[in-house]
Parts: structure tokens; sequence; C-alpha cells
């Protein structure tokens, strides 16, 4: 029998710094670039989180199919550098599939991306979801990185977990291209420019991490 809630911190087991570590390759058929990965180990893809973004205490649904067959797991949540948390412990049907409700914990930060996570009951990866956007209750993100060019003539940022966002509205000159900045904004899941979401700037400054 598992515990319905565990928090994990990045030296039990040494997962989260694994999974959360940059470009996730899941498969050759669906290739993701821009989501913290583990390179070998996870090889699925958890196919449906929504919302894909809010602040702590959202309820997501979490599903997915082509898991292993009638099979005990348990869904969490985690990020780089902060660590995981496993929330349920549930049985996969017969297909392969699983659904449950995860709230986002008061833990879960603003400042980067997270992602949920299946594992099996030694806590081995077995699938990751794309990023879930923490946002406050103003419902804005922030992220810290290297502004670069993107595609269709839009500004970009590369945060710290190798994650690509367009930038929309930043002032005139504010930035350039190869500065450290610190960017906060509401977060758009699609965008003109060839990567996966917009950041709608509402603050930006240089400075911080790289």
């Amino acid at each position: 029998m598992f515990f319905a809630s565990t928090r994990h911190s990045l030296a039990a087991p040494v997962l989260c710094s694994a999974i959360l570590a940059g470009p996730l390759a899941l498969s050759a058929q669906d290739p993701d670039p821009d989501l913290p990965h583990v390179r070998e180990n996870v090889l699925r893809r958890i196919e449906s989180i929504e919302p894909r973004a809010g602040p702590a205490g959202t309820q997501v649904r979490v599903s997915s199919a082509e898991m292993p067959m009638i099979t005990p797991i348990w869904v969490g949540i985690g990020a780089s550098r902060v660590g995981f948390e496993a929330f349920h412990d549930l049985m996969t049907g017969m297909d392969g599939k699983f659904a449950v409700e995860v709230e986002v914990p008061e833990w879960a930060r603003w400042d980067r991306p997270h992602a949920f996570i299946a594992f099996d009951i030694y806590f081995r990866p077995l699938a990751l979801s794309d990023a879930f956007h923490v946002t406050n209750e103003e419902g804005l993100v922030r992220r810290t990185g290297r502004v670069r060019e993107a595609s269709a003539g839009c500004l970009g940022l590369r945060d710290q977990d190798d994650i690509r966002y367009a930038l929309e509205g930043v002032p005139p000159n504010a930035v350039a291209v190869g500065d450290t900045v610190v960017v906060e904004g509401r977060i758009v899941l699609e965008s003109r420019c060839g990567v996966p979401q917009t950041i709608v700037v509402t603050n930006i400054e240089r400075g911080g991490g790289s």
C-alpha cells in the first residue's frame, strides 16, 4: 500500500535532477526538445494535462494511455532543482490507461516550469508530461534566461531549464540578443514564432543567473 502523498528532496532518490535536466527525448516518433528529460529512462509521454497553467491549488486532470497494463503507479509533480512530490497511487487499466486529478502543491514555484511524472512503485520514472506553468495569483510567470532570436522575427528567451519562449510586448531597445534577463508576464500556450509558448511581458530586467 502507498502513502497518499509524500514529498521527496533531490537527495531521495536523485530522480528529479535526472528527469528535469535538459531536452526530453521521448521517442523517435514524438521528440520535443523543449522539455526537461531523462534521455534513456523516460520513453513515454503523459498525453494530457488540463489545464496547462495555473497557481498553486489548481486541480489538473492528468491522463494517458500506452502505459504498462494493470500496473501500480505513482503520479506526482516536480521541477528542476526543486524536488518532486508523489500524490496518488493508482492502477493502470487493462488498456494501459489512467486518469487522475492532481492539485498543484503550495511549494510549486512560478519561476520555473514543472512537469507531471508517472513512476513505478520503485520511483523509477515511466512517463513525463509537457511543461505545466505554475503562475502566481495574478496569473504571471517569472523566467530567467538568455534573450535569443526566434523565428518569424520574434524575440525569444531560453530559460534556465533550456525551455524556449517567444516574448511579446518587450519595450523597444529594452534588451538585446545575448542579454541575461528576468522576465515576468502571462503565459500563452501558442505562438506564431515557431516555439510552443509565448510570454506576454509585463516586466523585463537585465540580470539574473544564466
